[in-house]
């Protein structure tokens, strides 16, 4: 189980998020939701090690983690929501660098580049730099990369962004695989509805704050909600003929 407890970050003396406490367990999957500047990637950058928090604690399996254990750290996955690769580097460069970075035996690092890039229908562009993909494929590229090492914890910021109907419906079920495998899944949208019926637990992050629900039908009538029609939209924009 990941467990905060009373977290506090800002960023240039600008309170983001205050007395954050929240669990995220293993085998389920933990949607994390809040508007546009909630703080909703400014905690994951925390979480990894990317941003400092100024007090607070976190646990993992009962015990107390600091960002400097490295072998703590590097259980984490994340999955950033610009993709998080490097500009000069191809493909198939990136996904060896990340394999030989976090161990994985040389004898396996071919079958698990070969199997992401088909999962994620990267073959024809294996050869590319970053630079020169679109962001879809940079994002298709983000999520290869977390998925071709074993992670316990996968943080998925924006995953949906950018990707076609293929690649959603593939990161859904590989979202499906990762709960069976007992991995701790801590996801934010903007398009909750496509991840809905995965969904176990609900953060939701507002006016620096976090709220918690772990009840299946109080979190479908959530997302619902959210996701319903705005009214008034046809008078707001009255002028569009």
């Amino acid at each position: 189980m990941l467990d905060l407890r009373e977290l506090h970050i800002s960023i240039d003396k600008k309170k983001i998020l205050s007395g954050i406490s929240a669990k995220a367990l293993p085998g389920q999957l933990t949607l994390l939701l809040g508007d546009n500047g909630a703080g909703k990637t400014t905690l994951f950058n925390a979480l990894t090690g990317r941003l400092e928090y100024e007090s607070g604690e976190v646990y993992y399996n009962s015990e107390l983690k600091s960002l400097e254990d490295e072998k703590y750290v590097n259980r984490i996955s994340f999955i950033r929501n610009e993709g998080g690769t490097l500009p000069l580097l191809t493909i198939e460069e990136q996904l060896i660098l990340k394999c030989r970075l976090y161990g994985v035996k040389n004898s396996e690092i071919k079958d698990r580049i070969e199997n992401v890039i088909t999962l994620f229908d990267l073959e024809k562009h294996r050869h590319y730099r970053s630079e020169e993909l679109s962001s879809g494929f940079r994002k298709k590229l983000g999520i290869a990369m977390a998925l071709v090492t074993d992670a316990d914890i996968y943080l998925f910021d924006e995953p949906f962004n950018s990707l076609d109907h293929k690649s959603t419906t593939a990161l859904v079920q590989i979202i499906d695989l990762l709960k069976t495998r007992g991995k701790i899944i801590i996801l934010s949208t903007h398009t909750p509805s496509i991840i809905e019926k995965q969904t176990d637990r609900l953060w939701y992050l507002s006016a620096s704050k976090i709220r918690e629900s772990s009840d299946k039908e109080k979190i479908t009538k959530f997302i619902n909600n959210i996701s319903s029609k705005k009214d008034g939209i046809s008078e707001m924009l009255k002028w569009i003929k």
